[in-house]
């Protein structure tokens, strides 16, 4: 059954639900989640990628963007469930950005 979420000082909408999802009689489950997210802004206007339309992603879709001919270039990690992770500071000694403000993770 969906779920929704109302974000007052965003003044923003969130619909998230799990239509299908199997669990094995061992490991872990494996769930497909949808989230609509109002204020989403990182998706593109023309999809590239598998979509469930406008505002709408799930989560097993993740992917990276970057400009491989220039390395200045911002690299983005969009991540699963919605929004993105900004990496700058590219070295080419090591390979790898900076790492991530919020999530520490490094690309």
């Amino acid at each position: 059954m969906a779920r929704y979420t109302a974000h007052s000082m965003l003044a923003s909408l969130n619909i998230e639900d799990t239509p299908i999802g199997y669990t094995p009689p061992r490991g872990p489950a494996i769930n497909f989640t949808v989230t609509y997210n109002q204020r989403d802004t990182q998706q593109p206007q023309t999809f590239s990628y598998s979509n469930l339309g406008p505002k709408w992603t799930f989560n097993w879709l993740s992917y990276v963007t970057d400009d491989p001919n220039n390395a200045s270039a911002n690299a983005l990690v969009f991540v699963p469930g919605g929004g993105a992770e900004t990496y700058s500071g590219f070295d080419s000694g090591s390979q790898s950005y900076l790492p991530d403000p919020q999530s520490h993770a490094v690309l």
